[in-house]
């Protein structure tokens, strides 16, 4: 009772502080996730065709990302306002290529990245298929570079050295940049080709006690990253371990995510149980309610302080009563729009 009436300014470094912090990592694990289910869609689609057909797979993403997003930015623009004079670039998908300070709607940046896979990939998975035949070390090979770009990001920039414009400087080259967060997509890529064309599963099943092993190392490196307190250099470690954070802590997670992932398709390390958990039933109408909820949410938060509904939160407990009314207020506005945009034209996208 004391911690919850405790100022909130005194309770910021709780370590229950530090895992909501850490809630950002939830960009990462959507993004593992996208890879693998554009991954698969492609991959099985291109092993039944030999092809990719291109119109169809960019009609029915459109038809399922621009509805909802265009009446969203135009709630935006109308209630909020803030850099609208940038809004061209939320149209175009390429507003995280702007400074996070002049972006529109800046919180759309992970969907501006999701678009720009989108784009790119299917061509050059299908330009890379009628090239490459070891399609294995394709992947891994891409997911090698990922890393190596993102090492270089971080000694070109000097993030991994403690200055007055870090975290600027951290967000506009490193965070909401395609270059920095494709090898999470790959991973999620990955883990579609070996569960559908590797005998990996096989083999996985067959070694109970190894794949339970990998998963509860996988389980403890992702949450381990997920308890580091930010900026990192404040813990006072050389350099040289800076830098091996800001360049290997995403890919690290990434990877790990996507090993449980496998573990739960395969059903076995583990993956069987923590499958059943993420598959029950009551958790599907908040997962279709998901991506107007992710376009709403900020909109929710900006209106509801500027119109005195969300009391500015100075207290642990007033914290925890805010956490409660916007998600709820954010579902239930998710929900108009789900029912009333998303439904009807993904509808229209299956005729």
């Amino acid at each position: 009772f004391a911690f919850v009436g405790r100022p909130l300014r005194h309770s910021a470094h709780e370590p229950v502080f530090r895992i909501v912090n850490r809630g950002l990592l939830g960009v990462d694990v959507f993004f593992v996730l996208s890879g693998f289910l554009i991954g698969s869609m492609l991959l099985r689609e291109h092993a039944a065709l030999e092809r990719i057909a291109f119109r169809r797979f960019y009609f029915r993403r459109a038809m399922r990302i621009l509805p909802a997003y265009y009446v969203s930015l135009a709630l935006y623009c109308a209630l909020i306002g803030k850099n609208v004079e940038s809004v061209w670039a939320n149209l175009l998908f390429v507003n995280n290529f702007l400074p996070d300070a002049r972006q529109c709607m800046n919180w759309t940046w992970s969907l501006a990245i999701e678009e720009q896979f989108y784009i790119v990939f299917p061509v050059m998975l299908a330009v890379a298929f009628s090239l490459v035949r070891a399609r294995w070390s394709f992947f891994v090979g891409l997911f090698a570079l990922s890393v190596v770009v993102r090492m270089a990001i971080v000694a070109g920039h000097d993030l991994h050295v403690p200055g007055p414009e870090h975290a600027r400087l951290l967000y506009d080259t490193l965070y909401d940049k395609p270059q920095a967060r494709f090898g999470e997509l790959l991973s999620g890529v990955i883990v579609a080709y070996a569960f559908d064309f590797t005998r990996a599963p096989e083999v996985f099943r067959r070694s109970p006690r190894l794949a339970l092993a990998g998963t509860t190392l996988a389980l403890g490196c992702a949450a381990g990253i997920s308890l580091v307190a930010q900026p990192f250099f404040a813990y006072g470690l050389p350099p040289a371990l800076n830098f091996a954070y800001y360049s290997l802590s995403p890919v690290v997670f990434a990877a790990s995510v996507a090993y449980v992932l496998f573990a739960c398709l395969c059903r076995a390390g583990g993956g069987g149980v923590l499958g059943s958990v993420l598959s029950w039933r009551p958790l599907f109408p908040i997962g279709q309610l998901s991506y107007s909820a992710y376009l709403l949410h900020v909109i929710v938060i900006v209106v509801g302080l500027d119109v005195g509904a969300f009391h500015a939160a100075e207290t642990v407990l007033a914290m925890c009563a805010y956490l409660v009314v916007v998600p709820v207020v954010t579902l239930v506005l998710s929900l108009a729009m789900y029912l009333f945009v998303e439904k009807p034209l993904m509808n229209l996208r299956e005729r």
